[in-house]
């Protein structure tokens, strides 16, 4: 309970602060930094304000944001905002917005990775689509020339055939002018 509850006076975020340097000290010195036999007593102990230092393997500097945050006189108390500037705090936030930025861009990078994985596979498929459809054709174009040259022998043998046959038919013509004479 904060000194302002103990006077009636109304809940705040102030309060707050002072609920969490009572959690604070309580994780460091592993007992709650006021502490009394019943209610009346320990009002009586918030009120004056007054708690041991945490153990000496814990920072100065931690020592005294703790007092700051349990500190009677609410106006005086530190605010969160406070407490978000401490050094040690905002360099802790920085890479804590850092490292989730990173992990954040790691994801994407993964995902950007899996996206162009999915790609290439498709792009080999489709290239080995291309190397098929490129063999078909050979094989057409090669059958296509066959018949080409087919279709070239034909036309020859039915050119020679045709000459044959006029030659035949000049010699049929002939036999019969001398036949008829």
């Amino acid at each position: 309970m904060s000194p302002e509850q103990i006077h009636d006076q109304k809940y705040n975020e102030n309060s707050d602060i002072w609920s969490l340097g009572c959690i604070i000290y309580e994780l460091c010195a592993l007992r709650p930094p006021f502490q009394a036999q019943n209610p009346m007593a320990l009002a009586i102990k918030i009120k004056d304000g007054r708690f041991d230092r945490i153990p000496t393997r814990y920072s100065e500097e931690l020592q005294r944001v703790i007092c700051w945050m349990l500190t009677l006189d609410q106006q005086k108390r530190a605010s969160i905002d406070d407490l978000i500037n401490l050094p040690l705090v905002s360099v802790r936030l920085r890479e804590k917005r850092f490292e989730d930025k990173q992990a954040f861009h790691f994801q994407l990078l993964k995902k950007k990775e899996i996206e162009i994985c999915k790609r290439e596979e498709k792009l080999k498929l489709k290239e080995k689509m291309l190397q098929e459809l490129d063999k078909n054709c050979k094989e057409k174009d090669n059958m296509l020339s066959l018949k080409d040259k087919r279709i070239k022998e034909l036309e020859k043998l039915l050119a020679s055939r045709e000459q044959q046959n006029a030659g035949t038919q000049s010699v049929a013509v002939i036999d019969e002018e001398l036949v008829s004479k």
